[in-house]
């Protein structure tokens, strides 16, 4: 069974559509991406040529926002030792994060054309949550996205937090995730159209007065908040979904078991591009801050406005 079914016809003219595609455009604006990344040697050149593609469509083929965010990619991926360091030795350490959570992409596109990845906290258990890991593992599946979901229309998350409790939501609420949730949406060719959360904890909807320090308003509009799976196929198309949220698909913890498997065997891909990203000479300025210095980024060191969680 396929971890990503590609587009149907019908999916496939929409998402064009949308996108502004047409072979021409996207052969010629390829085209002119490699020579660019050739002529900035300082970037490394043992890239698999498929992530071009990804994410010109990821920013519309606005080929000066696709060069900032291969650029941003790039970088991060080979100074940004929080979340993206040591790929090969790392990745034990980094699975660990599936002992508290589930993070897949689901199979079947919406019939716009969009992706759905669910994430869901799988254990209550605050000690046992780790947020770097969390996003140390998440960035691992975003990296097999960028190399092999190369035709959608952009993504709608499902953020499952029926077991989060206040502590876990406090750890949440935490530095960390600022800078996480900053790089990602600067490193990666997303197109995000909603946001789904899923928690019964009454104040949840706050977490949207911290994520507005690093989100744009057009995204914050995007979130939407649910007491329970129950409402989710009123936002989500219901084939889109696992068994255990209503849909026909197997269960998330069998889709999940598949995917662990596949960001284990991702490794390989890791080594045939010579194990870890180098670049090739000095970071032009302006893309200091994705190396992950809090300082540099946020201009002083600190953490997010405090909540009342009581």
């Amino acid at each position: 069974m396929e971890l990503l079914c590609p587009p149907d016809i019908f999916q496939e003219g929409k998402i064009r559509e949308e996108l502004g595609e047409d072979k021409d455009r996207l052969i010629n604006k390829l085209k002119l991406l490699k020579e660019w990344i050739q002529y900035n040697s300082y970037l490394p050149q043992g890239y698999d040529e498929t992530i071009l593609t990804t994410f010109l469509r990821g920013c519309k083929h606005d080929l000066e926002k696709t060069k900032k965010k291969i650029q941003t990619y790039f970088i991060a991926c080979c100074t940004n030792s929080e979340f993206l360091g040591n790929r090969i030795g790392s990745l034990n350490d980094d699975m660990k994060a599936t002992e508290f959570i589930s993070a897949v992409m689901m199979p079947r596109l919406t019939p716009e054309g969009y992706r759905v990845i669910i994430i869901k906290l799988t254990d209550s258990n605050v000690d046992r949550f780790d947020l770097v890991k969390t996003y140390r593992y998440i960035s691992r599946i975003a990296d097999i996205k960028v190399h092999e979901d190369t035709l959608i229309a952009g993504e709608v998350f499902v953020i499952d937090a029926s077991l989060a409790t206040t502590e876990i939501l406090a750890k949440f609420l935490s530095n960390t995730t600022k800078k996480a949730i900053s790089l990602a949406l600067d490193m990666y060719p997303v197109r995000i159209k909603s946001i789904h959360v899923i928690s019964s904890i009454p104040f949840i909807q706050n977490i949207l007065i911290v994520l507005k320090t690093v989100i744009k308003d057009k995204l914050i509009k995007r979130f939407y908040f649910h007491k329970s799976v129950d409402k989710l196929c009123d936002f989500v198309p219901l084939k889109c979904l696992p068994g255990d949220y209503g849909g026909p698909q197997r269960p998330l913890k069998e889709i999940n078991e598949d995917w662990k498997g596949k960001v284990v065997g991702f490794r390989e891909k890791y080594l045939q591009m010579g194990g870890e990203m180098r670049l090739n000479g000095p970071v032009p300025h302006e893309f200091k801050k994705v190396s992950g210095d809090v300082e540099t980024e946020f201009g002083v060191q600190g953490s997010f406005r405090k909540l009342n969680l009581d």
